[in-house]
């Protein structure tokens, strides 16, 4: 079992980044009970903004939750928390202790900003206990912190205890006899004699505990929980014992649900694991069916396929679910496809959150009736099978996608042969997965918009997105020069090694953009005064817009992505006196107007590149989904690797391989 942490690592790690480096930041993200965070730079990079949000917050005040932050934080704390947050601290990295280990500290310190707003209630009712024992009588005030939807904590002082009370929901019958067991080895746990004084631990299903039963509107239901910690005098004796108290009892309903999902992933695999040993006795069983017998199609030979689905648009990490579905006979004009590979794009995640232009039709797959929406983009698959009336596909054939949102997170479709490409098995599997958004994307923007000759300059940023590194591979095969610009970072040389091992002729970051002289020199020594007459931009934002300073006369400035999500701002005077033109580009859009012709051109070109060894693999990670993974196991394993890309700075190409 993993150990876990009460501080935010996502807190901890950013903010130890930026003091070894300031720069600009501007993140936001979500921990597992809801909570929103935003560390941002919104006055100058040697000053970060942390913000929270927490749906408890009117209660955790009543209980003192301001003067807890006050003493932990002092002039941190700002008297005016950030719009749609309820606290936020200011630091300045110029005003940092000395020491590494009092820095450290720090960090720490603001990565338990939840912990500590949370940590309230209980030391007010540490605080009654002690009040109370000198009466030998009387309860304390009843908190209720609803930190979670349905969810909330419980905290009573009385003159001999602290009654902690967590009331939890179980998603189904399973998860409740999981967690009754997870709970009876609580209860086991206390009889070991190095133990024994941990706090008394009970536990009841549906029906509330005494001290709470005459609340309103508390849940009756057969998949609600009730688990109660007693906590004596000697579990807060002290200031340290108290604090080490308050953050193992914050991470009580964590462990409890990270309990229940191992035990029943691992449940699922002895299952899976089983059945396969049966399977190959049975298998040992069978008679030999006569070589000459020629297999035709049948209801018998319509195999079980597994593909990633999800109803509604949300967070990838709650929304996808697998779903299992039988795949029928090739239809007229369709073939069905076995997919090798499928590449996660940042594209695909932004598809499901449901902040993507385009986004997939509904399907009804499987024996559910209900219509999903089946991920995936991109893909490389193998023929299997070929229905009436289909041309220049055979089975064995490779082929990419060229519909848009065509559900390639599966083991296996049916789909139109006029959806897909035929793709040389030369190109190899990786190259081929990810051919038809990235390459093609770098490509048609360096031949489309600026005809530009060998030994001529583009600049780029985002330089070391997977567009990015295949925009240099492209430019040095057409005997083109580029500046790529990217963040600053601690391995600032690793980067710029691996970009000009891919035929990068500069590398600068952004930070360097602010550098007049530098600016001068690239301008006049790079261009010989011209400027750069294409640029490439994925990011937006100020970056951007210094980076628009290095166009010259009549250049093209093209946007294919907004990964900073802060809006494109370019001076008047770029379009008075220089003439810019500033356009996007959409792969997509690109498909839907081209024909099939124009799109075979594209993919043979690219895969001459490879043959000749100018454009080479991404890094890449591959993500195995085995026919030993349960549903549940298998929707785990993506849900997780998209929460992982969503966390950013992951710096590889995840790709799905559905074994079967």
């Amino acid at each position: 079992m993993i150990l876990l942490e009460s501080h935010n690592v996502i807190i901890q790690t950013t903010v130890a980044e930026k003091i070894v480096k300031p720069s600009s930041v501007d993140v936001q993200f979500v921990d597992y009970d809801g909570v929103r965070f935003h560390l941002s730079t919104p006055e100058r990079k040697t000053v970060l903004l942390l913000s929270m949000h927490i749906r408890c917050w009117d209660e955790l005040v009543q209980c003192g939750a301001l003067n807890v932050l006050k003493r932990e934080y002092g002039a941190l704390l700002q008297p005016q928390a950030e719009p749609d947050y309820n606290v936020s601290l200011a630091i300045d990295l110029e005003q940092l202790p000395a020491s590494s280990e009092d820095r450290d500290a720090f960090v720490l310190s603001l990565a338990l900003l939840k912990r500590n707003a949370l940590a309230a209630p209980f030391e007010d009712a540490f605080s009654s206990q002690k009040a109370l024992e000198s009466a030998a009588t009387g309860t304390g005030e009843l908190m209720q912190i609803h930190y979670r939807d349905e969810e909330a904590i419980y905290i009573q002082a009385s003159h001999d205890r602290v009654t902690v009370i967590f009331s939890t929901i179980f998603s189904d019958e399973t998860d409740r006899i999981y967690g009754k067991v997870f709970l009876q080895e609580f209860v086991d746990a206390r009889r070991q004699p190095s133990i024994q004084n941990a706090p008394q631990v009970l536990y009841s299903s549906r029906d509330p505990p005494l001290e709470i039963r005459h609340l309103p509107h508390l849940r009756n239901t057969d998949d609600t929980g009730y688990v109660t910690f007693v906590l004596f005098p000697r579990h807060f004796k002290n200031s340290a014992t108290a604090a080490a108290t308050i953050s193992h009892i914050q991470l009580f309903r964590d462990y409890l649900h990270y309990h229940i999902k191992c035990s029943k992933a691992y449940m699922h695999s002895r299952m899976r694991h089983r059945v396969a040993e049966f399977q190959k006795v049975l298998n040992r069983a069978k008679t030999e069916v006569a070589a000459t017998e020629k297999k035709t199609v049948s209801a018998s030979s319509i195999c079980m396929n597994r593909a990633i689905v999800y109803s509604q648009t949300g967070d990838p990490t709650r929304v996808l679910s697998v779903r299992a579905f039988r795949l029928p006979p090739p239809q007229t004009n369709t073939v069905n496809i076995k997919f090798l590979l499928a590449p996660i794009n940042p594209a695909d995640i932004n598809v499901i959150q449901g902040v993507y232009p385009a986004r997939p039709s509904l399907e009804r797959i499987g024996d559910d009736h209900s219509e999903v929406f089946v991920a995936g983009h991109e893909g490389v698959a193998e023929v299997t099978q070929v229905g009436p009336d289909v041309k220049d596909l055979n089975v064995g054939d490779w082929v990419i996608m060229t519909k848009p949102q065509s559900g390639t997170w599966a083991t296996a479709r049916q789909v139109n042969s006029l959806d897909v490409l035929k793709i040389p098995r030369i190109a190899g599997e990786i190259h081929a997965a990810t051919m038809t958004v990235n390459p093609p994307t770098a490509y048609n923007m360096l031949t489309n918009f600026v005809r530009l000759d060998k030994g001529e300059w583009v600049v780029q940023n985002g330089a070391n997105s997977a567009v990015g590194q295949a925009v240099i591979q492209i430019a040095a095969a057409r005997g083109l020069k580029t500046l790529n610009l990217v963040r600053s970072r601690p391995d600032i040389s690793d980067l710029t090694g691996k970009l000009k091992a891919l035929g990068a002729t500069e590398v600068l970051t952004y930070d360097d953009l602010s550098d007049r002289a530098l600016t001068k020199t690239i301008l006049k020594d790079w261009t010989l005064g011209k400027g750069f007459r294409l640029g490439l931009n994925c990011v937006g934002g100020q970056d951007t817009t210094n980076m628009a300073r290095l166009l010259g006369t009549n250049a093209y400035l093209v946007s294919y992505g907004a990964m900073s999500k802060q809006p494109l701002s370019l001076p008047t005077s770029l379009h008075i006196f220089q003439n810019l033109t500033s356009v996007g580009y959409w792969q997509a859009r690109w498909y839907k107007e081209h024909s099939r012709e124009d799109k075979e051109s594209l993919m043979m070109t690219l895969v001459d590149l490879v043959k000749q060894g100018k454009l080479k693999e991404p890094e890449h990670e591959i993500v195995s989904i085995t026919d030993q993974d349960s549903d549940e196991v298998a929707g785990e394993k993506v849900r997780n690797i998209v929460g992982r890309l969503l966390e950013g700075k992951y710096g590889k190409k995840v790709l799905l391989k559905f074994e079967s």
